[in-house]
């Protein structure tokens, strides 16, 4: 015999102490998407019930249904009053062994801290065979850790078919089986915090295979009431519990006041929110008894119409759609007004259909069973549609080459044309309807117009184009240079085309590419330098003009500060040379030079040489200058800073140098104490570094001398010196 099932479920969180919401409904556990999806369904035999076989929903055996019919054995709706839509039909009433089962699974959070109940509705019908109670056709409530396949504790019943259980009814139809109509157990799955538990429902005919059953299932996610509102404080207000139940025990949250047992109870609604418990006691042998709990404020109630919504209607016509409408509230039934009634297919129904030309606001008033009244408002923005379609010139350009488009409808106020480029994003917001674009690149291109109305309407519309590639006038040139400097003209190789050049006081013949031109201008100021490309396809991309500035080279005459001057040899000389604004000056050879890197520089003066000065501007422009500078001894003579007496042949005696027609009056040197280690009056003679024929050592010796300079004057020096060996 197989069952019939119908079957309610729903999640609550409940704990002595606190009051929590509903979970929200699990997807399609109340099978309102229409379908059957996150449900598993097995087929198998009885008895015992066994189902291993997975399988798609099977016709006939797990069967969605909706309408108002009624179960041909027990005269109950085959869609539960109050419990949505739809149903699902579990097996027929052809016999044969046969057993089902749907599965439904249920994750329960590990940091709840609270009892989590699972409370269903379920009614079945079995013939009656009278077999042993092992052979009965039965139903089966199951949950099952997912994970081990172990039954969770106190979560697994069997209801056996039997005229003599609570509840069960003899069906006065043919067959005259017996059923039992919506009946509400529960299930406790607080011991499987933590775990996905796999809730089963099944059903097996009888063992030996002549007695039948089948069912329904239909999940609901409002069988109890967690909340229920009242029009202001102190109104009465009616709780309910889930029916079915063999007792109901009321209290408040914290168990301490006992308000009476029954069904329903009718307490005042409080200003603030109060929680309520009431204990459920299943009959015996249908589960285990459980606390549920319920809110009670007096400013939940709610009406809740169609959300506003923008329609797009062409100009002059008129445009239907439905106006829809909730109410959230546990005090059926509701009487429904919608003003006005313009345009409305009703007035008092739920769900009317509106039919307008101009925006309106449609204003529902919902009327609950207790008189308490709340009101919404749907408003219909009523928009003129846009039309978008492009023109395009031809179905190809060159690249480089501007081209517009144009919407072919007429610009209409408060439109608006948002223009696309291949694909991406809005390039452009042009209420004229028109847009002109360059490729820079070849191929195969796509524009989109959206006309838009407010940003409500739109339409769109693409059309390609080809971009025929083109030669790319491009060249590399300095950005500035010096008169009578070459400088370099690169030009980038391209595609195949005519090259015309126009540059300023210069002339370029060729028409085909070259990869180098040398050019030389001879005046300074702006060069203007234009390249024009027409490729072998047609197409000329814009031209490329650069500008060079050719600047002046900077002047660079090296002068004596003093030319008349006769110069010695050890004078420091003062030498410059034009001074000028980010002039960078360099001399050379810089070892005569304390600075070399300023107009005016001193150097000295130790032998003839030939002195140069490159001066450089800012924009890299130099010339150079130099100078012969002649000295002679005048009436100096040189003295050597060191000497090396090892019998070289270079520097092996310690004299003046350069003493030409100077006659030398006393030549003495002394060592660092004081003591004379050499002594002459002649000119050809010097210091060998001995002292009575005895080497002496290397140190620091010094030196004084007198002469008579050719024009007769007498003059002394003194000083110091380095014997090196």
């Amino acid at each position: 015999m197989k069952r019939t099932i119908l079957l309610t479920l729903l999640l609550f969180f409940t704990s002595w102490s606190i009051f929590a919401q509903p979970l929200v409904c699990p997807p399609n556990i109340d099978f309102e998407d229409g379908n059957l999806s996150n449900w598993e369904f097995y087929v198998g035999g009885c008895c015992p019930i066994s189902t291993p076989v997975k399988t798609a929903p099977v016709p006939g055996r797990h069967d969605l249904t909706s309408g108002t019919m009624v179960d041909p054995y027990g005269g109950f709706p085959i869609v539960s009053p109050g419990g949505g839509m739809y149903s699902l039909k579990i097996g027929n009433d052809t016999a044969g062994a046969q057993a089902e089962r749907a599965r439904y699974y249920v994750h329960v959070p590990a940091t709840f801290n609270s009892a989590y109940i699972l409370v269903y509705r379920y009614a079945v019908v079995f013939e009656d065979p009278g077999h042993l109670p092992p052979d009965q056709p039965r139903f089966e409530v199951n949950a099952i850790d997912s994970a081990t396949g172990i039954s969770i504790p106190c979560t697994k019943y069997t209801y056996v078919a039997s005229q003599s259980l609570p509840g069960f009814k003899v069906s006065t139809y043919a067959k005259q089986p017996v059923y039992k109509e919506w009946t509400t157990a529960s299930i406790d799955l607080s011991k499987a915090k933590g775990k996905t538990v796999a809730v089963d429902f099944a059903s097996g005919d009888c063992a030996l295979g002549a007695h039948f059953g089948y069912g329904y299932v239909d999940v609901s996610c409002a069988l109890f009431q967690t909340h229920i509102d009242a029009c202001k404080p102190g109104d009465s207000v009616v709780m309910y519990g889930p029916p079915g139940f063999m007792s109901y025990d009321w209290y408040d949250s914290l168990f301490t006041i006992n308000y009476g047992s029954g069904i329903t109870k009718t307490i005042l609604a409080a200003p603030v929110k109060r929680t309520y418990a009431v204990v459920i006691t299943p009959y015996p042998g249908f589960g285990c008894p459980d606390t549920l709990y319920t809110q009670v404020s007096a400013e939940f109630y709610k009406a809740i119409a169609s959300p506003d919504t923008n329609l797009c209607v062409p100009k002059g016509q008129s445009i239907s759609t439905q106006l829809n409408a909730e109410v959230i509230s546990y005090r059926a039934p509701f009487q429904y007004q919608w003003t006005p009634s313009t345009g409305l297919s009703c007035t008092t129904c739920t769900n009317p259909v509106a039919t307008v030309k101009a925006s309106t606001t449609y204003t529902l008033t919902v009327t609950d069973s207790t008189g308490c009244i709340r009101k919404d408002s749907a408003r219909l923005n009523v928009y003129e549609i846009v039309n978008a379609d492009i023109i395009k010139p031809s179905d190809s350009v060159c690249q480089f080459t501007p081209i517009t488009f144009r919407n072919s409808y007429p610009h209409q106020p408060n439109f608006y044309y948002f223009w696309g480029l291949d694909g991406g994003k809005v390039k452009a917001v042009d209420t004229t309807g028109g847009i002109t674009v360059a490729w820079n690149t070849p191929g195969m291109k796509s524009v989109t117009i959206v006309a838009d109305n407010s940003l409500i309407c739109n339409e769109y519309d693409t059309t390609n184009i080809f971009v025929k590639e083109t030669a790319v006038a491009a060249f590399d040139l300095p950005q500035s240079g010096c008169i009578d400097r070459e400088q370099i003209l690169a030009p980038k190789p391209t595609l195949p085309g005519s090259y015309r050049w126009n540059i300023t006081e210069q002339t370029i013949g060729d028409t085909v590419y070259k990869p180098e031109y040398k050019l030389t201008w001879h005046t300074s100021g702006q060069k203007f330098v234009i390249l024009t490309i027409r490729s072998d396809n047609g197409c000329s991309p814009p031209p490329d003009t650069q500008i060079i500035y050719i600047n002046d080279v900077p002047p660079a005459h090296i002068s004596l500060s003093d030319p008349s001057k006769r110069i010695c040899f050890g004078d420091e000389v003062v030498l410059n040379t034009t001074e000028g604004r980010d002039y960078i000056y360099g001399w050379s050879p810089p070892e005569y030079f304390l600075n070399n890197n300023y107009y005016e520089v001193k150097m000295k003066a130790e032998k003839d040489t030939t002195v140069h000065v490159e001066v450089t501007n800012r924009w890299g422009c130099s010339t150079s200058d130099s100078l012969h500078v002649t000295a002679g001894l005048c009436c100096k003579i040189f003295m050597p800073s060191a000497f090396s007496p090892n019998k070289d042949g270079v520097n092996d005696l310690y004299h003046p140098v350069a003493i030409d027609n100077h006659r030398i009056h006393t030549f003495i040197i002394t060592n660092r104490y004081g003591q004379i280690v050499y002594s002459t009056t002649g000119n050809d003679d010097g210091w060998d570094g001995k002292y009575k024929h005895t080497p002496q050592p290397p140190d620091t010796y010094f030196y004084y001398i007198k002469y008579i300079c050719d024009d007769g004057d007498t003059y002394e020096m003194k000083g110091d010196f380095v014997l090196l060996r």
